[in-house]
């Protein structure tokens, strides 16, 4: 049989459908970046309502199970036109900048190497991402249109895919790492239902966070604040000692349902409450009182018991 282009393509599409099956199955139906050898990048040049992708560093998996494995800088290579004009007229101050994978087409690089192909599309913050796409970055019109470094990450499979969640990982464990200092060296405090609650939440969630800290996902470093976030409200709510000032935003918190868009955001908040509570449990920490010592009381002389009489083997047995 003779070699043909077609041949190679068809091979390279059999692979590239057994990779995403695989890929779905591994990331159970989830979209998001994984740790890759390099961090994720992303640079845009914006001139006169033009968006142009000057270079992007991006390894993920779309909800299909497409996997992204870019590596683009056009100072050194340029394959295609990355160059978008931004909608104009609408209203709108924020898209989404979204990259989109098409199946079963290939790119060629040079001669000797072919990539799958994809494209960049702005869309929408409110509008609904497709199974073949993943955003990669936001636009914000403030004083001129310009990438949003602050406010947004793409979708994460775990903690380690972007450096702004392991920035929060690591803001977590030390401000969880001070309040479980603080219950461990508090001597005679008063508010001992408060610390049964508060110290075991804090280590228990540092031991996960620690243990975990390589598969570590968004959702569950959110769901860690939050739970301990909880266990605070809780302590306070059953210490007769306590009386906390201001509730209502860590009760809401402990509500606050799930939305991936704004994970980074709601964790965010999460540990501005917990540096609260450090300062919180300090002060608790200073209620102590003076434990008076109970003297023990003598034991009672035993007095010895009487010995019973003996009898003699030729007194006969009484029956």
């Amino acid at each position: 049989m003779r070699l043909s282009a077609e041949i190679f393509d068809a091979a390279d599409n059999a692979k590239e459908e057994s990779l995403s099956l695989v890929s779905m199955l591994a990331s159970a139906g989830r979209s998001g970046l994984f740790a890759g050898p390099k961090p994720f990048e992303l640079t845009l040049n914006i001139n006169d309502n033009v968006l142009e992708v000057a270079s992007l560093s991006c390894h993920g998996v779309t909800e299909s199970g497409k996997v992204i494995d870019v590596e683009f800088d056009s100072n050194y290579s340029h394959t295609f036109d990355t160059r978008l004009g931004i909608p104009s007229g609408s209203g709108a101050d924020a898209w989404l900048l979204v990259l989109k994978m098409h199946g079963r087409k290939w790119r060629e690089v040079d001669e000797m190497y072919s990539e799958s192909e994809y494209t960049f599309e702005l869309q929408g913050e409110n509008t609904r991402i497709d199974a073949d796409s993943l955003p990669v970055g936001r636009i914000v019109n403030r004083y001129g249109w310009r990438l949003d470094e602050m406010d947004f990450v793409p979708p994460c499979l775990f903690v380690r895919s972007h450096p702004m969640y392991q920035r929060q990982f690591e803001e977590a464990s030390e401000l969880l790492g001070k309040i479980s200092g603080k219950c461990r060296s508090s001597e005679n405090c008063v508010a001992r239902t408060f610390l049964s609650a508060v110290w075991p939440a804090a280590d228990n969630v540092l031991i996960t966070f620690d243990k975990e800290r390589d598969m570590l996902t968004p959702d569950r470093l959110y769901a860690g604040i939050q739970q301990f976030v909880n266990s605070f409200v809780i302590g306070c709510r059953l210490d007769e000692h306590i009386n906390l000032e201001n509730p209502e935003p860590f009760m809401l918190y402990v509500r606050k349902p799930y939305d991936r868009r704004n994970l980074l955001q709601d964790i965010a908040q999460g540990l501005a409450l917990c540096a609260e509570i450090v300062l919180k449990v300090e002060t608790v920490c200073a209620m102590t009182e003076e434990r008076r010592s109970v003297p023990e009381e003598p034991e009672p002389e035993k007095k010895p018991e009487p010995q019973k009489p003996v009898k003699n083997r030729w007194d006969g047995i009484e029956i």
